[in-house]
């Protein structure tokens, strides 16, 4: 009877450990996915106005489009937004807390040789996966951001009210996928959690030299 109960229990756990992995590579997979759909937009809306401004000069009713055209990219970007960025902050809260956790499990010393290769090719993995759905996401505010380096190619006669709304809100605007508003993914986010993951390997290491047996003692 014992036996079945454990089989039981063990499939069972093995079952919640495939399904805790197949959601978080679904989330990874989805927020690529919409960032690259996304990101694919500005960049198509920069090109058609880096090759329009280049020919000739620009009305104000043209720059008036325009800046409707960016306007509604940006409702695009809000709205998905909105839907989804309870699921980008449950992705960066796994990828952080494995990420800590190894950096963690790295003070303690692994008894085997093949254990030391596991672990850092697991930590080298989640670090070059979060870094990589975040460079992903992150495209979206570098590709939103882009219309500023045209508006100022262009020249002072096409230069109207129209041109300085638009160049107003792009400057002043953060458009990005977020995790519910609480950080937006752009390249200095990307920054900011890295500087925040070597304070906590620096500040572990400074706790480990004082308390060596507390992480010892992790299993």
């Amino acid at each position: 009877m014992c036996l079945v109960v454990a089989a039981v229990l063990s499939c069972y756990s093995l079952l919640l450990i495939w399904m805790n992995l197949f959601v978080w590579n679904f989330l990874d997979m989805f927020i690529m996915v919409i960032s690259i759909g996304l990101s694919t937009h500005f960049k198509l809306f920069n090109c058609e106005l880096k090759q329009a401004t280049a020919e000739q000069n620009m009305s104000q009713e043209y720059w008036a489009y325009r800046r409707e055209q960016y306007r509604r990219l940006c409702d695009l970007v809000y709205t998905f937004d909105e839907k989804i960025s309870h699921f980008v902050l449950l992705c960066y809260s796994n990828h952080l807390f494995f990420i800590c956790k190894q950096l963690f499990s790295s003070l303690r010393p692994q008894p085997t040789y093949y254990r030391l290769i596991y672990f850092w090719y697991s930590f080298i993995f989640l670090v070059i996966r979060a870094f990589f759905v975040s460079f992903t996401a992150a495209g979206i505010n570098d590709e939103s951001t882009k219309p500023i380096e045209i508006l100022r190619s262009v020249s002072s006669s096409s230069w109207n009210t129209e041109t300085k709304r638009f160049f107003d809100e792009v400057t002043n605007e953060t458009i990005a996928l977020s995790g519910m508003r609480f950080f937006f993914i752009t390249r200095k986010m990307i920054l900011s959690l890295a500087g925040t993951i070597v304070t906590y390997e620096i500040i572990m290491m400074q706790f480990h030299s004082r308390y060596p047996h507390v992480a010892d003692c992790q299993a």
